[in-house]
């Protein structure tokens, strides 16, 4: 298990009864939005901006590995938040952020008042 920065203290996010497989939950983690996605035994965490217009990403689809905008279908690496579709395109990536546990409960790590991104 990861500690946290030093410098840091840890946001909760959700209980580990909380997650399952296909979830996609909104939360408001200061100003910042963000998404825990779960796809099998893996939970991500990203913020809910897409990165071509800034649309959120609550109603994405998501597969085993990326999320796709609802709006224009972009889609990004759940891992590293990289566009794998439409390169060619202007669109920046999505923000990953790093997830940390602290007994049964994910969170994040929060440094002057902002996640702490994984990439």
């Amino acid at each position: 298990m990861t500690q946290i920065p030093a410098n840091s203290v840890f946001y909760p996010l959700l209980n580990k009864q909380a997650l399952h497989d296909g979830l996609i939950q909104p939360i408001q983690v200061h100003q910042t939005a963000v998404l825990v996605v779960q796809q099998g035994h893996k939970v991500h965490v990203i913020e809910s901006k897409c990165g071509h217009f800034g649309v959120p990403l609550d109603t994405a689809s998501v597969t085993e590995t990326t999320i796709t905008c609802p709006v224009h279908g972009f889609s990004f690496d759940l891992v590293n938040g990289r566009p794998v579709n439409r390169e060619w395109e202007n669109c920046d990536p999505i923000t990953v952020f790093r997830t940390y546990w602290q007994g049964d409960t994910l969170g994040l790590a929060i440094i002057d008042g902002k996640p702490t991104q994984s990439i």
